[in-house]
């Protein structure tokens, strides 16, 4: 029954003060889950209604103002995701189905009518399918390979997300997401450090035109350096007699050098990810780093 709390509970923000309120709606999930366990379905629905609507014992026996307070947080995600559409009496998405037939589950979910609806369903879908992956993992079960694809990374992303990045290989798992920016997923995960785990996870980056300079610059420096051949000349003229030490003379003196060096130089500089033609991309895969052209079909 842990695991419905933490699918739960990763819904929540953590960030900050939120945290404490996050633990609180952790153990009030689990609380529930292990009440409905082998009695009913556990569906959104019938969460709602035993943490929220009428609490169940010993839920209902803690001070109502308290527990109103700190369960505040759960009242919008179970709301959310309490449609009859997630929460069939009957059937429903099984994932182990799905990896057997070989099936392709498509998730229409109209983001612009519904933002805040749509970034909890398909965080939710993310993190059950994480729970089957985990599964793949652990027992080395599964029926070929599974393709994930993703688009609008920042709206979906989670903590956890990092996780299923971390173990995907192992379980079989090919994932393709797509972000605009990565101040999306900073934004998404409340941390450019987190941000920066999901790229530094992920094996091969494709980089089309940023429209921002930090976004060239963490391609930059995902890129590395390579050492660039200086080469360098000079020349000195000066008066003989200051080089001579004799009388004066009406002569001068020339003198030339040169020098070689390496210097390390960004591979892809950031200037030149900004200034990327239309289709045209750096690419970086298995440690090397290419540039290209996505054609154009008509």
């Amino acid at each position: 029954m842990r695991e419905v709390a933490d699918r739960v509970a990763a819904l929540l923000p953590s960030a900050g003060d939120a945290l404490p309120f996050r633990n609180f709606g952790w153990e009030i999930i689990n609380t529930v889950a292990r009440d409905l366990h082998g009695k009913r379905p556990i569906t959104f629905q019938a969460l709602k209604r035993a943490a929220i609507d009428h609490p169940i014992k010993p839920l209902s026996d803690r001070p109502r103002e308290h527990y109103q307070k700190m369960s505040a947080a759960l009242v919008p995600i179970l709301s959310k995701l309490s449609s009859d559409v997630l929460c069939p009496k009957d059937g429903g998405l099984v994932w182990d189905d799905v990896d057997a037939q070989r099936q392709v589950v498509y998730f229409s979910l109209g983001s612009l009518l519904g933002g805040e609806t749509a970034g909890a369903v398909a965080k939710t879908t993310l993190l059950d399918l994480q729970s089957y992956v985990g599964a793949r993992y652990a027992y080395a079960k599964g029926h070929g390979p599974l393709w994930l694809f993703v688009d609008e990374l920042g709206d979906v992303v989670t903590p956890e997300f990092v996780s299923l990045l971390n173990k995907s290989r192992g379980a079989g798992l090919r994932i393709v997401a797509c972000a605009q920016t990565a101040a999306d997923l900073e934004a998404a995960l409340a941390s450019r450090a987190r941000a920066l785990q999901v790229l530094g996870n992920a094996n091969s980056v494709i980089q089309f035109r940023a429209q921002c300079a930090p976004d060239a610059e963490v391609f930059s420096e995902m890129s590395g350096e390579q050492l660039i051949r200086m080469h360098s000349e000079a020349a000195a003229y000066e008066p003989a007699l200051f080089g001579s030490g004799l009388k004066s003379v009406d002569d001068f003196r020339a003198r030339f050098g040169e020098t070689t060096d390496w210097r390390p130089q960004a591979l892809v500089p950031p200037w030149a990810v900004v200034q990327l033609a239309t289709f045209h991309f750096f690419g970086r895969c298995g440690g090397k780093v290419f540039r290209g052209r996505v054609p154009l079909l008509r």
